[in-house]
């Protein structure tokens, strides 16, 4: 049973008991608890540490026909279809309770097995963008009142950001989201250093995925400007602003054009 693991270089390191009890326990939860083998596979990209269980009812959470808000009835269908999925993963030992009751561990071997397991069929590209999305839409604006569930949730959002996902315009999108959104924090918190790492970043996948026209791409150019700004650095700011505001001007000009 271990052989399928060592075409995809099983990590020596776990043995191969571990990898056939793990086989044949993820089996039954995937024909029996459909909902709980689709967690399994989404955590096993997150940090196996401190997973929000926010993140796994976003993944569950019905929607109506127009993708609006779930409805509340649909929303406590949605947590009780989670109590009921988590419970039989802590059934398997497969996670456990977090430090607090709104998170979960997820075993390093368990983890791991499962990454190699989803690489094997060919689905791991489509989690990690899942993962990737997750937290690229649950994480929240970086102001003062957010500031605590922006760290909170930072170790998540350095872990997907890791992943090689699908490389699709929409996998492009959630990660210039994410790593705007990760800037933004640093910007206010005062670390112009990351803040800038994280904006170049930011600024190059938005430019690629919607032209450096489009509202998102300025957005985090104009945020990039005020990051050297603070840094002190007020030919490269002053230069990147005129750009912008130049690029705007060009673009809504041509939107009040009288007809």
């Amino acid at each position: 049973m271990s052989e399928p693991f060592e075409a995809v270089g099983r990590d020596s390191s776990i043995p191969n008991a571990v990898t056939a009890t793990w086989m044949i326990s993820f089996k039954q939860i995937r024909e029996q608890y459909s909902t709980a083998s689709d967690l399994l596979s989404l955590m096993s990209f997150f940090d196996r540490q401190g997973i929000p269980k926010a993140f796994l009812s976003h993944l569950i959470a019905p929607k109506d026909d127009q993708d609006r808000t779930p409805r509340e009835e649909d929303r406590a269908m949605g947590i009780s279809e989670l109590e009921k999925a988590l419970g039989v993963l802590q059934g398997f030992s497969f996670v456990s309770e977090g430090i607090t009751d709104e998170t979960l561990n997820m075993h390093r071997l368990i983890q791991l097995v499962m990454r190699k397991w989803l690489i094997r069929q060919g689905t791991s590209g489509a989690w990690a963008d899942q993962a990737l999305t997750t937290v690229s839409e649950l994480y929240p604006p970086g102001s003062y009142a957010n500031w605590k569930v922006c760290k909170d949730y930072l170790p998540q959002a350095q872990v997907v950001l890791s992943h090689e996902g699908s490389s699709s315009p929409a996998e492009a999108i959630a990660r210039g989201s994410l790593l705007h959104k990760m800037a933004l924090f640093m910007l206010y918190r005062g670390q112009w250093n990351k803040a800038e790492e994280l904006q170049v970043q930011a600024a190059a996948m938005r430019r690629g995925v919607f032209r450096e026209e489009h509202p998102s791409t300025l957005t985090s150019m104009a945020n990039l400007a005020s990051t050297f700004w603070n840094q002190g650095r007020w030919t490269e700011a002053e230069k990147l602003d005129v750009q912008v505001m130049e690029t705007r001007k060009r673009v809504l000009g041509r939107s009040i054009l009288p007809r």
